[in-house]
């Protein structure tokens, strides 16, 4: 009997199964389940190569500033043999709000070929005639100060002569045109016009 009794509990006993599962050897759950996202440690290691780039503007520097700006007045041009001109210029360095706050250093003022109806011009040179304060010089068409302008609403006043050669001879009232700039290191170019008529 003892014999059947142990029979019978085996065969109620269910079927023996594993269920404990090794942590240490699961598969990483991207691997076991499709339908998941990546991984945190796949996250982590985009991130690292996903770090926005901040771009950064440099200010400008304060001589560059856009403000600063010279005038220029011409006065009194004249042509007294159809050979040359004589032209004064009034430069200043205004300053003050809007005008920016710097000396004007580098000053030099250059010229277009001067023009008149019917006739080619062109130049032969440039010299200067006078000017307050002294410290001019030229090179070609082109007058040089070697001193600053101080932004004070200070003036320098420089009277320069272009000499020039026509292909036709000149006549008494022909008039000649003349532009040029004036430009410093760090001020706006500053433009000029002004006209003469022949004496000679």
């Amino acid at each position: 009997m003892y014999a059947a009794d142990c029979q019978q509990a085996r065969a109620m006993r269910p079927p023996f199964r594993e269920n404990t599962v090794n942590n240490e050897t699961r598969a990483p759950e991207s691997v076991t389940t499709g339908t998941r996202g990546p991984s945190r440690r796949t996250l982590v290691r985009t991130a690292a190569w996903s770090v926005p780039v901040i771009s950064t503007v440099a200010a400008a520097p304060a001589f560059a500033a856009a403000s600063d700006k010279l005038t220029v007045t011409p006065s009194g041009p004249s042509i007294p043999d159809g050979k040359f001109m004589d032209v004064t210029l009034t430069i200043q360095n205004p300053g003050g709000p809007g005008n920016g706050s710097l000396p004007a250093a580098g000053v030099a003022v250059s010229f277009a070929t001067p023009t008149t109806p019917g006739k080619t011009l062109s130049f032969t040179g440039a010299t200067i005639q006078s000017s307050t304060p002294t410290g001019w010089s030229t090179s070609g068409t082109t007058a040089n100060f070697g001193g600053s302008i101080p932004n004070n609403g200070s003036s320098v006043i420089v009277t320069i002569r272009l000499t020039f050669k026509s292909n036709k001879k000149p006549h008494k009232d022909d008039v000649v045109s003349l532009s040029g700039t004036v430009t410093a290191t760090g001020f706006v170019n500053a433009s000029f016009t002004t006209s003469a008529v022949s004496k000679g």
